[in-house]
């Protein structure tokens, strides 16, 4: 039997269950970028941000800005 860590759980959504957008949402995150700045690079809005984020925490069941920056961080 096979115990996943958290870590590994991360990678595995992140890799199979993230759209294209939401990866870049994330790693954009994890670079400090607020949600603004995230969408005038992305060139999208911000409210469009902020669903990607809240849906990117849903799946990663990760609850904060702060997680999934570390996370994200540490997948590179």
């Amino acid at each position: 039997i096979s115990i996943e860590t958290s870590f590994e759980s991360f990678v595995r959504i992140f890799r199979r269950y993230l759209t294209r957008q939401q990866k870049k949402v994330t790693n954009l995150v994890a670079l400090g970028l607020s949600n603004k700045e995230i969408a005038q690079r992305l060139k999208i809005k911000v409210g469009t941000v902020a669903t990607h984020l809240s849906r990117v925490y849903a799946k990663t069941k990760i609850p904060s800005r702060a997680g999934l920056s570390l996370k994200s961080i540490l997948l590179t």
